[in-house]
């Protein structure tokens, strides 16, 4: 192998890791959004179990509040973890 081929080879060696490097960056990043979505829920999830029938819950659709029955509010709160729960753990795994 010539040192031109040799750099050749140095060079694109370089540019796949370097390319390996942004993949793991973004993928780090998406990580973090999950694992900071799945507090936030956990936090709304706790927060919800103190409410009584005699309190209001509002969700915000688009620039609007619209009232939302406490049961509902907590499924849907349940769903959310579950589902970023399961991005996070396919993320884990590679197949995200």
């Amino acid at each position: 192998m010539g040192s031109e081929e040799f750099q050749k080879r140095l060079s694109q060696e370089l540019d796949n890791m370097k390319n390996i490097q942004k993949s793991m960056q973004k993928a780090m990043a998406a990580k973090q959004t999950l694992d900071g979505q799945l507090s936030e829920n956990n936090v709304v999830k706790e927060e919800l179990e103190f409410l009584t029938p005699e309190n209001k819950v509002y969700k915000m659709t688009g620039p609007v509040l619209v009232e939302q029955d406490i049961q509902e509010a907590k499924q849907n709160v349940e769903k959310r973890i579950m589902f970023i729960s399961s991005e996070i753990k396919a993320m884990n795994y590679g197949k995200i």
